[in-house]
């Protein structure tokens, strides 16, 4: 398996000063990572209640489980872009939908044995 990193802070605190960018990077983090912790996306805890989140804070293919990397594939980005068009940071709608849309998919294909694309 090859592992890389999906995202890390200070890929995107580097990009600018500014310290209200910087505190949405680490929110940013905080919150996906919080998503995919608490809905079992996550070969290990990677966030601790009450740790703190520093510049080489970052997550890996290796840290998600199969289910966990499926979403990040498929919804990750459209998260980070409803960012852009003005959605709270810790608006989870686009990943709850898509983790939805990934268990309704894998249900199905457990009941009639199919490969269900979507």
């Amino acid at each position: 398996m090859d592992d890389y990193v999906i995202s890390q802070v200070s890929w995107h605190t580097r990009r600018t000063k500014r310290k209200a960018f910087h505190e949405s990077a680490y929110l940013r983090m905080k919150t996906i990572v919080e998503f995919l912790q608490a809905h079992g996306l996550l070969r290990t805890t990677l966030l601790t209640e009450g740790q703190s989140i520093d510049e080489e804070f970052c997550f890996k293919k290796s840290d998600l489980t199969d289910e966990g990397f499926q979403l990040i594939q498929g919804y990750y980005d459209k998260w980070l872009n409803g960012h852009d068009r003005g959605k709270a940071i810790t608006d989870t709608t686009i990943l709850e939908r898509g983790l939805k849309k990934l268990r309704n998919s894998s249900d199905e294909q457990s009941r009639t044995g199919t490969l269900v694309v979507i």
